[in-house]
């Protein structure tokens, strides 16, 4: 309930929020106090304030209404998550960021190299936000004021960025440790450009372990996955996370293929996300996604059990479970012993009462 200067509101993000870190920088530079404050921050007063939010859901939406409500035309709000074509002033953009916004960070770094891709998803908000790939960066940018030799790249695909591999030689080189947060297009990848990813100290947003970051958002090309993936050798003690889109315009059944075909590589293992549709793009469409023999499908799907991360796949079993009760009108008995063999386990009784819940969302939206 404090009287603040320059108020910073990070909305959503889930990393450190680099525009803020600009506009930190920016204000301080004048001589300004600034204070950083997260989701719905409702201070008593503040002489200016600026949100920032990455996601476009309805979790950060009722956010920015309460921000909105209460600041009311001293709200300056901005991000992905708000409007894709809105930038920082050149100026600003060009400063240093500010590492004291986030002291979290540690002597992690945070950036961008390239930014841009040339896929063309329609479930993506770069081809709109970013662009074709383009070089905005260097690693001695980065890496400012001796940070050390960790850095979380946000870059969008930078395997298709004009002068990829000389920025892997560079990493590799300089024994940088990076984390490739937006994941890698392994489709880009050849023999050479394996080699130096396996020479880079590739790891998790933490630095804590070795980890390798794909996608794989559909069925399509599982043939050159496959043929990309045997590039790096991997074996079955290496940390290889694909992240796996669901709920867009996939079936069960290629579901389950993705999920099996991931379980055939060495050190492979899943992260799923379920889509949520960015502004004026694609709805889901779920027509004919229980196509098939639904039950065996599901049946197969439960005994396709990764090494790690089975925390991650709890969240698709939910999602599906939920979705075949308002199918069916009936639970898969496997399908919900499968979720509840290690967690929750008392609030299995009430899972099946209510059909995973289904039944007691109709009755709220009936009262």
């Amino acid at each position: 309930m404090r009287t603040v200067d320059i108020l910073l509101i990070d909305v959503d993000s889930r990393l450190p929020n680099l525009a803020l870190m600009k506009l930190s920088r920016h204000f301080k530079n004048q001589g300004r106090k600034v204070t950083l404050a997260r989701g719905t921050a409702l201070l008593r007063s503040a002489a200016e304030v600026y949100a920032s939010a990455v996601f476009h859901n309805d979790h950060t939406r009722r956010k920015i209404e309460t921000l909105k409500r209460h600041y009311g035309d001293k709200l300056n709000l901005g991000g992905s998550g708000v409007d894709l074509y809105q930038r920082l002033p050149a100026e600003i953009e060009g400063l240093p960021s500010d590492y004291d916004l986030y002291p979290n960070l540690g002597d992690r770094a945070i950036g961008f190299l390239t930014r841009g891709c040339p896929r063309h998803c329609a479930f993506c908000i770069v081809p709109k936000k970013e662009g074709s790939p383009r070089l905005v960066g260097d690693l001695d940018d980065l890496l400012q004021g001796g940070r050390g030799n960790k850095l979380i790249l946000l870059d969008d695909n930078l395997l298709a960025a004009p002068g990829a591999e000389s920025l892997l030689e560079q990493m590799a080189s300089r024994r940088i440790q990076v984390n490739f947060t937006q994941t890698l297009d392994i489709r880009l990848v050849d023999r050479k450009r394996a080699d130096l990813l396996k020479r880079i100290h590739c790891s998790n947003t933490r630095f804590t372990r070795r980890n390798y970051h794909f996608s794989l958002n559909d069925c399509s090309g599982l043939d050159l996955v496959l043929e990309k993936y045997g590039l790096f050798d991997f074996r079955a003690s290496d940390n290889v996370e694909f992240i796996c889109m669901y709920g867009y315009r996939t079936t069960l059944a290629e579901d389950l293929e993705r999920f099996r075909f991931l379980r055939s590589l060495p050190g492979a293992y899943v992260f799923v996300q379920c889509y949520q549709p960015i502004p004026n793009g694609p709805e889901p469409s779920m027509d004919g996604f229980f196509d098939g023999a639904v039950d065996r499908l599901i049946d197969e799907l439960v005994t396709v059990q990764f090494t790690q991360n089975m925390k991650s796949m709890e969240k698709y079993y939910r999602w599906l479970s939920r979705l075949y009760a308002e199918r069916f009108g009936r639970l898969h008995r496997q399908l919900v012993d499968t979720i509840f063999r290690y967690n929750n386990r008392p609030g299995k009784g009430r899972y099946i009462e209510t059909l995973a819940g289904t039944i007691r969302g109709r009755v709220r939206d009936e009262r």
